[in-house]
């Protein structure tokens, strides 16, 4: 199968240079141990000014790792930068990925032969999980309302979810759309529950997003966003949101302790992306979305298999449950 490189990010934030000018850039392909990877296929695209049909304006070519994860690429290109990306069997592709040269040089594009790290993680032990794409209505204001994640539903009555492992309460006052401020709180039922955030460097990276293990200990019980607007010089006003694109959390419920205080069982999880909180200033309610995954067999594993989604739906559109990335 020829490997295909999403390019549209090859028409944003470019420098061109006025003229094509050379390149040449090394990839090392490593593992999640840092570990080089031979025989990965590696494919590299950029823009060719000098062609003269518009579908040949996108130059586009794929080589194979050596033995030290090493291949390098060469050419000409019109535009600061390339998109590159990887993949090998037993492996989370790594696609879409860019990187920008800063200037030019004599006609060669700088630097010149960068060693480019490409990561790809290897696909150890996928497991079943319960896993959706969160999109509600807060039904009532000021009052907890909890979501089974098990059952992928708020909780009785404004749902079929039984058991609150999650438990949202919103609040918010809205003057106009120019002028509101807001706080979603969650908190979790049992004494052990809670999350863990965890950071990425880039909000949408390709393959795993997270480390395969949650961890043991750390959890918060509680957490609060606040989202606000105020009027101010500016055209668009003061827009505050404590929500980031690049925040991801590891979640524990249903934990059970021993009369020692020890944990017996517990449900472990993750969110992929933050939770986001849509305040509503023209809507009577607010909304709310997320993306969960809930390892039900007891352990910290948290690796996804997109093939054995738990969660099953009636619909013909099965997009909540669809397409979640591992």
């Amino acid at each position: 199968m020829k490997f295909i490189l999403p390019l549209m990010c090859l028409f944003s934030s470019t420098i061109c240079g006025g003229k094509e000018s050379s390149f040449r850039v090394l990839f090392r392909v490593v593992n999640d141990e840092g570990k080089p990877v031979a025989e990965a296929k590696v494919g590299v695209s950029w823009e060719n000014a000098t062609a003269t049909k518009n579908s040949e304006r996108i130059k586009s070519v794929e080589s194979i790792s050596d033995q030290d994860g090493r291949v390098e690429f060469e050419g000409k290109a019109f535009t600061s930068g390339v998109s590159y990306g990887a993949n090998k069997q037993g492996h989370y592709a790594a696609w879409g990925l860019r990187y920008s040269f800063t200037s030019t040089h004599l006609l060669r594009w700088q630097p010149w032969n960068p060693t480019i790290e490409v990561l790809l993680k290897r696909i150890k032990n996928p497991v079943p999980m319960y896993a959706k794409r969160v999109e509600v209505k807060i039904p009532e204001f000021n009052q907890p309302i909890g979501y089974d994640l098990v059952q992928g539903d708020l909780v009785a009555p404004y749902g079929k979810g039984q058991l609150s492992d999650l438990i949202f309460e919103a609040d918010r006052k809205v003057v106009s759309d120019q002028e509101y401020d807001g706080t979603l709180t969650l908190r979790f039922s049992n004494e052990g529950d809670g999350l863990v955030a965890h950071e990425i460097p880039q909000p949408d990276p390709p393959g795993l997003r997270m480390p395969y293990i949650a961890p043991d200990d750390g959890y918060v019980s509680s957490k609060t966003w606040e989202e606000s607007r105020h009027t101010s010089a500016r055209r668009n006003g003061n827009i505050i949101s404590t929500a980031s694109n690049r925040m991801n959390y590891f979640i524990r419920v249903r934990t059970v302790r021993d009369k020692e205080g020890k944990i017996v069982s517990a449900l472990y999880g993750k969110i992929h992306g933050d939770f986001r909180w849509f305040i509503g200033a023209r809507a009577p309610k607010s909304g709310l979305a997320f993306i969960y995954y809930l390892n039900p067999d007891g352990t910290r594993n948290v690796e996804y298999d997109p093939k054995r989604n738990l969660l099953k739906s009636s619909k013909r559109d099965d997009s909540d449950y669809e397409n979640l990335a591992p």
